[in-house]
């Protein structure tokens, strides 16, 4: 008897169920056969054979159970190189040779997965693939890569380079060819996204979960990709920092606690942009004869770093006295107050001011708020005030960082220096309008990092951006240059307390070649050229920063190289150490401190004392009395430091040592000594130590808020360097009185406090080039769309063309291809007035002015799924795959899947181009617990007899049909010949309500009459 199903690409079979099997005359017949079984995995060429217990038939299937593990087929493993074999003698035998074995590869011993059972096995989902990455790393641990394609099919890589392919058959099931078991214990609940994601899309801010304590927490952004994970906390809490920026959209968690499956995906949380807010202004009024008021057109505005500001400010009164911007004039960097306030009236008659605010945000205006308040104030005193209030958000919340072109590394555990390069000039290139100032940073896994001006971050992963090579790493390779590249060079300076000084720095690398020292910021701070013995001592333009720095070394003629391997700048610690008493019950010298560390102008206050029995003979400070400048002695009212008591008797002394060390101390330590001498001879003494640190390790200067703009940064102006130097006093209020600003040719700035310790400032921090034009406008690329064969306008591939200078012109830099259709790479370069040009790479799509929808028709496709699963909406549109690249699906309305029955649906199509279609479908939920029509009701074969040439009735060659469900029919396979007499084998084709079919082998007998 054979068990079919209609539409078995999908519904499942259900033949073989734990306790029951379906026979019929002398044959068994299984539906899924011996492709539940396989030989055991062999690697590279060697041949499959046949376990001892199979034939060469093939493996007979045992009896399927609801726990059955389906083994997979032999595994296809990439071929290996052919090797020559080498074969050696040993001493004890001529004969009997010694092959030498070649290392063994991780991919010869690569071990088949689970199989995983999916909906289309010719389109596996990304949920689909997530679930067979899992397989395939449980059962590889050493597995450092799994790409999967649509169909299933695996391409796996080890941590020593090797890799091997799994085919479709080793890793899928389809779901109507694999049983579906039922659950052995309760599924893991999902997990609670709790953090508040408004406001937070594009930005990598941290995601809390609510999870079982102790179990495995990822975060899936809405490609599927896993972003981060944490392990959930005794409070049943994972807090997960993101190794990808949030995107604008869902997000959604699932846990995995010890000894556990994954659950199911949480709920989704939408991360959304920030909200740009704003309020109107208004007109504020004074209560006065003169009739004061102040009008500001804005009352709030949102902006983003970069962006232009432009608001209204009017003043009016009959006779105006004082017109001024008293609160946080220039807080904002790059906005001040435009037009010509006034100080005073004086004699004149004021009655009207137009003036204003605005500019451009700098790039590296932080967030918050600022609140910028103008006031008016007439002759007759009336004052009147209205505030602004200026938010500024970060840049990563208006920037979406894009990854580039995949970059091949060798180890996706250890990405080389070159390769991470490579990886930053792919990203750059996708990102080319980023902001200038903004930083790059890739971690060993490919991670990458980006920190735009604001120091607000982004963050791309490895996963986009990275992709295993097939070849090994090779070390020797030189970093995209025909000229070698330096090895990377060794800070060999031990700078320990030396942050916030411009302490020298000694760097080992090759002779003659060119030695960088970088600081935290990636700025360059300082550079010398290695002697003879391979040392750069270098001399620091920058005070060095608490924090790491590194060095790069280039050999003449060659390339930088590496970074080196970074070393920690502390800062000098604070020794404090409590004093004491020291001495016997006799004679005892009090000390309340044994060592001090302070810098010039900090407080010192200690008391020495003194007392003997019967009495102190002499009190005094044998060595070293004055430690440092600023400090003195006083001694108490009672009585301090004593020569010879001579016929007196004293029983105790104090004295005091106290004052604020001078500005001028020059740093080191000093000890004095105290000592006390009792009538009887006894003499015991104590010291105190103080330690003064340089003054410039206690301050860290502030660079400048706006850059001094210079005509050569190279060859400096004594105005442009008084300009700077005046900038960074300005910039230090709270720094001693008496520290000195030097600018030199380069515009780098030497502090010299009173101490004449030093800090250095970078020009880097300070001075920036007279901006060119093109260095003040960044003009942003629009997406253009022309008809074939038209020319598009160079113009038009700009968005911002109304903030650009008038008389700016625009041109692609070549010919834009429209004969052709697609979209198509183009430059536009933008010439200012000045003649200083940018260059914008844009996108031009040449295409049929018809939507995708006008284009394209979506088929449905029945779908079947269990009770309480999720369904896949691209599951329920049959020509999907034709569909264009970027065409996305969804339900209209969730499908109800708690109750089993055919449901109706709607499919919403997206396009790339935003077009939509609407596709009515069908969805069956199904009860996995449910038996089906056929497992209830067996039919039975029953003999018919029939004369020649009469046509014979199905349903009379089953016995038992009256006892079958209402709606079940009969039909025969194929025609019954009854033109000649004798017995005829037949098969009747018995279908059940539910579409379940049997094939019942049957006799008809025809005779002559």
């Amino acid at each position: 008897m054979y068990f079919n199903r209609k539409n078995a690409e999908q519904k499942n079979w259900r033949m073989i169920k734990k306790g029951k099997h379906f026979l019929f005359g002398c044959s068994l017949v299984f539906a899924v056969g011996a492709a539940l079984v396989a030989p055991s995995v062999k690697a590279d060429a060697v041949e499959a054979k046949p376990e001892a217990s199979s034939t060469a038939e093939g493996v007979k299937p045992a009896a399927a159970e609801e726990k059955t593990t389906y083994a997979a087929p032999a595994v296809e493993v990439a071929p290996a190189a052919v090797v020559e074999e080498k074969v050696k003698t040993t001493q004890n035998s001529k004969e009997e040779p010694v092959v030498a074995a070649e290392k063994a590869k991780e991919a010869d011993s690569i071990q088949a997965p689970e199989v995983t059972v999916v909906y289309d096995p010719s389109a596996l989902t990304n949920e689909e693939k997530a679930k067979v990455v899992a397989a395939v790393k449980a059962a590889n641990p050493t597995a450092t890569d799994v790409q999967v394609q649509a169909d299933g099919s695996v391409v796996v890589t080890f941590a020593d380079g090797s890799s091997a392919n799994l085919t479709a058959a080793q890793t899928v099931k389809d779901g109507s060819q694999v049983a579906k078991s039922r659950r052995t214990r309760a599924a893991v609940a999902a997990p609670e996204i709790t953090s508040d994601l408004k406001g937070k899309g594009s930005s990598a801010t941290d995601v809390t979960v609510k999870a079982p304590v102790g179990s495995t927490v990822k975060l899936y952004n809405n490609d599927g990709v896993v972003i981060g994970q944490a392990v959930a906390d005794a409070q049943g809490v994972a807090t997960i920092t993101p190794t990808n920026s949030l995107p604008v959209g869902e997000i959604t968690a699932t846990a995995t606690p010890v000894g556990e499956s994954e659950s199911p995906k949480s709920t989704p949380v939408t991360a959304t942009r920030a909200e740009k807010t704003s309020a109107g202004g208004g007109v504020s009024k004074g209560n006065d004869s003169h009739n004061t008021q102040l009008l500001v057109t804005k009352s709030h505005i949102t902006v983003y770093p970069g962006e232009s500001v432009k608001i209204g400010v009017t003043a009016v009164s009959k006779e105006m006295e004082t017109f001024w911007v008293p609160n946080n004039p220039t807080a904002v960097k790059g906005l001040k107050p435009t037009g010509v306030y006034l100080e005073t009236a004086g004699t004149e008659t004021y009655t009207r001011r137009n003036n204003g605010y605005g500019g451009t945000v700098a790039w590296d205006q932080p967030a918050g708020d600022t609140v910028v308040t103008f006031a008016v104030r007439s002759k007759n005193n009336a004052l009147v005030t209205r505030d602004l209030r200026v938010t500024v958000l970060e840049l990563t919340k208006k920037l979406d960082a894009v990854p580039g072109e995949k970059v091949e590394v060798a180890d996706l555990n250890n990405v080389s220096e070159n390769e991470k390069n490579k990886i930053i000039a792919a990203t750059k290139k996708a990102n080319a309008s980023f902001p200038p100032g903004t930083l790059y940073n890739v971690d060993q896994r490919g991670n990458l990092v980006i920190t735009y001006p604001d120091k607000s971050t982004d963050k791309i992963d490895a996963s986009y951006l990275v992709t295993p090579s097939n070849k090994p790493a090779d070390t020797n390779k030189p970093a995209d240059t025909n000229k070698p590249a330096g090895q990377a060079p060794e800070i060999t300076s031990d700078l320990s307390g030396k942050a916030s000084t411009p302490a020298d720095v000694t760097v080992k690398a090759e002779p003659g070649s060119t030695v960088k020292l970088y600081n935290n910021d990636g700025v360059v701070i300082g550079e010398a050229v290695a002697n003879n013995q391979g040392v750069a001592t270098i001399s620091p333009i920058n005070s060095l920063p608490e924090g790491q720095i590194t060095a790069t070394s280039t050999p003449v003629g060659g390339s930088e190289s590496a970074k080196s391997a970074p070393i920690t700048v502390t800062k000098s610690p604070i020794t404090y150490v409590g004093g004491g008493v020291s001495g016997d019950s006799y004679t005892q010298l009090l000390v309340t401190e044994s060592h001090l560390t302070v810098y010039p102008g900090d407080p010192v206050n200690v008391t020495i004392q003194a007392a003997g029995s019967p009495s102190v003979e002499k009190f005094w400070i044998p060595n070293n009395p004055y430690l440092a400048k600023g400090l003195a002695y006083t001694n108490d009212r009672n009585g301090g430091f004593l020569d010879t008591a001579g016929s007196s008797t004293y029983r105790q002394r104090k004295a005091y040592y106290s004052g604020n060390v001078d500005m001028t101390q020059p740093a080191g330590s000093s000890t004095a000594t105290y000592a006390v001498k009792n009538k009887n001879g006894k003499v015991v003494t104590r010291n105190l130590t103080i330690t003064v640190l340089e003054t410039s390790k206690k301050y860290t200067p502030a660079v400048v808020a706006n850059k001094i703009e210079v005509a050569d940064p190279n060859n400096v102006s004594a105005p442009e360097k008084a300009a700077i130097e005046k900038a960074v006093g300005d910039a230090n209020p709270t720094l001693p009185q008496g520290t000195t600003f030097v600018a030199d040719e380069k515009g780098n700035v030497t502090i010299t406090y009173p101490d004449k310790s030093v800090d250095k400032i970078a020009a880097a921090y300070l001075v920036t080039p007279v901006a060119k034009e093109a260095d003040k406008y960044t003009p942003t690329a629009k997406a253009q769309t022309v008809a074939p064969g038209s020319t598009p306008d160079a113009k038009n591939s700009i968005d911002n063309t109304g903030e650009l200078p008038s008389g700016t012109t625009f041109a692609y830099k070549t010919p834009v291809d429209t004969a052709t259709k697609g979209e198509k790479d183009a430059i536009v370069v933008v010439t200012y007035p000045d003649k200083s040009t940018d260059e914008v790479p844009v996108k031009v799509t040449v295409k049929d002015p018809r939507s995708d929808a006008d284009k394209n028709d979506p088929k449905a496709k029945a779908q079947d799924i269990y009770k309480g699963s999720t369904p896949d909406a691209e599951g329920s549109i049959d020509n999907a795959g034709e569909l264009p690249y970027g065409t996305s699906f969804a339900y209209k309305t969730p499908v109800d899947t708690e109750t089993p029955g055919e449901k109706d649906a709607t499919v919403v199509v997206t396009y790339p181009d935003g077009s939509k279609d609407e596709v009515p479908v069908k969805v069956t939920v199904e009860d996995p617990d449910k038996t089906s029509d056929a497992e209830n009701n067996t039919p039975t074969a029953k003999d018919q007899t029939v004369k020649v040439g009469e046509e014979p009735k199905a349903e009379a060659s089953i016995g038992n049909f009256d006892k079958l469900p209402k709606g079940t029919t009969f039909e025969y396979k194929t025609p019954v010949d009854t033109a000649t007499p004798g017995e005829k084998d037949a098969i009747v084709v018995v279908t059940y309500p539910d579409t379940l079919t049997y094939e019942v082998p049957v006799k008809v007998t025809v005779k002559d009459p």
